[in-house]
């Protein structure tokens, strides 16, 4: 909930002035701070002095993390990072992936477009990519770019018009335009990697993606959102008498700890709200501070600049941060990390980048956007987006068992480490492969699961 409450007090900063510790934050003539101390109130939180992987925190079912505190260090890096650890050099302040700069329309999305047949042609595949999300090859006067330079808010209120797989289709497709290498593990299965292939395979994994995200969101253990979370807090903090708390009331402890040891976070927010609702003057530090804990206008979330723009539900975005794991790791596995790539439309003149990179950064611009929407948790996305590089793990087991031939592919997960998906072939039937992790084999992720309880019937 504090990064949330930070991430919604600077959703009016350009992702440029964020790399600036004393970036100026103003909510009204009395009311400022820089954002050097708004990362000092969350670091007094006491679960900030130790940090634990992120893919620990992810692994936890959604029932221990309440009570669980995350122990993740508040920094920039972690504030902005979407639930992926980026690799050195790359973290801290945001910045638009160059996936997500290049994103476009080229037709309008018709979500119920058949998927075609898997031995179907690449340009059947175009067909359906621009008819699922509008995603093709950008042509100059014809697509619609849906890029906007601007604030985390723009950001956020992008992401929620933007169809899932459409930047990570989008990129697909203009980096076989320009002839991407597949990875060299391939040896003599290069040539069976084609196209058609990548995007039957990124069309699968998207549909898997979207299975998983939409029944983790009916999960009878889902936590409460944080628009529901900020509104109880709100309600708790402003009675006068407070009774002996109850054993479930999660809230009320989430609250108590945010005012005892970040009152200034809960001061910025309630001004905002307050300032939001009523005006630039709506009310004055010395009437705040005679409140309790200071909430001005309490709590809410989210922080709409504009009273008058649509409001965006936090299912808008549900299965965005699966989908991205999927489609991202799958495209590291397959395409060539080292080569610098461009995605601008063919005999455009520009710098190439990175690939893998570009992926990593995508990823994490997107669970950025949905905790700045304040419609998800930060743990979400980082659980959310290893489940969607699950997914595609399997994917990629199960394609090289039926191919049943020698291959390996190398590629960084979003915890940051190594990991090599090796297959060996056998005399007949499917190949072997497995997975090590900087080195060390490693179980599956299906396979590490513990086993379902049965009940077992003796007549």
């Amino acid at each position: 909930m504090a990064e949330i409450f930070a991430l919604s007090l600077l959703r009016h900063k350009a992702l440029g002035d964020l790399s600036d510790p004393q970036s100026a934050v103003i909510i009204d003539q009395d009311t400022r701070f820089s954002l050097e101390q708004l990362l000092r109130e969350l670091r007094a939180l006491r679960w900030s002095a130790r940090r634990t992987p992120l893919r620990t925190i992810a692994a936890a079912p959604p029932r221990r993390w309440r009570g669980r505190r995350a122990e993740v260090e508040i920094t920039q890096e972690a504030l902005f990072g979407g639930g992926v650890t980026m690799p050195t050099g790359a973290a801290g302040s945001p910045r638009l992936s160059a996936l997500w700069r290049e994103d476009h329309a080229v037709a309008v999305p018709d979500p119920g477009a058949q998927r075609p047949a898997d031995d179907a042609p690449m340009s059947a595949w175009l067909a359906w990519a621009a008819r699922h999300c509008g995603a093709g090859l950008r042509v100059p006067g014809r697509s619609v770019s849906t890029l906007r330079d601007g604030t985390l808010e723009e950001m956020a209120e992008d992401l929620h018009a933007m169809p899932p797989a459409r930047p990570f289709l989008n990129a697909a497709v203009a980096l076989l335009a320009r002839g991407v290498q597949v990875q060299s593990g391939l040896g003599a299965e290069a040539a069976r990697w084609g196209g058609s292939r990548l995007m039957r395979l990124l069309a699968e994994a998207e549909a898997r993606a979207m299975r998983a995200a939409h029944h983790q969101v009916l999960t009878p253990d889902r936590l409460q959102r944080p628009a529901v979370m900020a509104a109880r807090m709100t309600v708790w903090l402003a009675r006068e008498e407070r009774g002996s708390e109850p054993a479930g009331a999660f809230s009320r402890a989430v609250a108590d700890e945010l005012a005892r040891t970040a009152p200034n976070l809960l001061y910025w927010m309630g001004q905002a709200n307050a300032v939001l609702r009523q005006g630039p003057r709506a009310l004055s530090r010395d009437d705040a501070l005679r409140r309790r804990a200071g909430l001005g206008g309490g709590l809410f979330l989210p922080l709409s600049a504009d009273p008058g723009r649509d409001g965006k539900l936090p299912l808008d975005c549900a299965s965005h941060a699966v989908v991205a794991g999927a489609l991202a790791t799958l495209m590291k596995a397959l395409l060539d990390p080292a080569q610098e790539i461009q995605l601008q439309a063919m005999g455009a003149e520009a710098e190439g980048v990175p690939l893998a990179p570009e992926l990593d950064r995508m990823v994490a611009d997107i669970g950025l956007a949905r905790v700045v929407s304040g419609g998800w948790y930060p743990v979400e996305n980082a659980r959310q987006v290893r489940l969607g590089q699950c997914i595609a793990m399997q994917l990629l087991r199960e394609s090289m068992e039926a191919e049943n031939r020698d291959a390996e592919l190398a590629f960084r997960d979003f915890d940051g480490r190594k990991l090599r998906i090796v297959a060996r072939a056998r005399g007949f039937g499917r190949g072997q492969v497995y997975v090590e992790a900087d080195g060390i084999p490693e179980s599956w992720p299906r396979d590490a699961c513990p086993a379902a309880a049965h009940l077992t019937a003796v007549v």
